[in-house]
């Protein structure tokens, strides 16, 4: 006779229950069961708890989507951005200008001195185990532009033309063109443009009512000064 111990009786269950049984022995052959060394109890069972499974969120990059420089510019950076997402979230550089890098350290984007006028666009990508996400960067280099101040002055006008739609704005290194018109019964006694903090004087070209001038690297002014003739003539 085959004696089953209580300790080998496995259950298997899914919740928290309590099993009423009975263990009896077996005899060597397998055969039946004899009552003799019969035994019972209750056992209450409860599973081993699942971890739970964190959420997983998708990446995502955020800050400003633009940025405005003019040549000649030194070399900078761009604001940090914000990378947000489950981690490991790994960035890219997808496409762009060679001058315009990725700084995986700063979260910026890095850029070298060189770029001439233009528009660069720059495209990012931000990956984890969720998904991917495509940021555009757009960086526009513009030209230096300078105001040219032109006060009304009395006894005649000066007309700025430059290449710009603004008269009062001029590229550097642009031809800007003066013409001169006298009121009635004045004539012009001087023009002269000059930087407005006075520090520099700028050469014109041409005679009688049209000027020229090269842009300089500065804000300037017309200084045009008309004379009375009537006062002329009565002396």
């Amino acid at each position: 006779m085959v004696s089953l111990p209580l300790s080998s009786v496995k259950m298997v269950t899914t919740g928290s229950f309590s099993y009423a049984f009975a263990v009896r022995s077996v005899n060597d052959a397998g055969g039946a069961f004899a009552g003799k060394g019969a035994a019972s109890g209750t056992v209450t069972a409860t599973p081993d708890a699942v971890p739970a499974v964190p959420p997983t969120y998708p990446p995502r990059i955020t800050g400003s989507a633009w940025m405005n420089l003019t040549v000649g510019y030194a070399a900078t950076s761009t604001n940090a951005f914000t990378i947000t997402g489950t981690t490991p979230v790994t960035v890219t550089k997808l496409s762009g200008n060679d001058l315009i890098t990725w700084n995986n350290t700063d979260k910026t984007l890095d850029i070298a001195e060189g770029l001439p006028v233009g528009v660069y666009e720059v495209r990012l990508r931000a990956s984890n185990s969720a998904s991917t996400f495509t940021f555009t960067f757009v960086l526009t280099v513009e030209e230096s532009v300078y105001y040219i101040d032109n006060p009304v002055v009395i006894g005649g006008t000066v007309t700025v033309q430059t290449a710009t739609t603004n008269p009062y704005l001029a590229v550097e290194g642009e031809t800007v063109t003066l013409t001169v018109t006298p009121a009635e019964g004045y004539e012009l006694a001087s023009l002269s443009v000059i930087s407005t903090d006075g520090m520099h004087s700028v050469s014109t070209t041409g005679t009688g009512m049209t000027r020229t001038f090269t842009m300089p690297a500065h804000h300037i002014a017309v200084a045009a000064t008309f004379r009375d003739l009537r006062v002329r003539m009565n002396n």
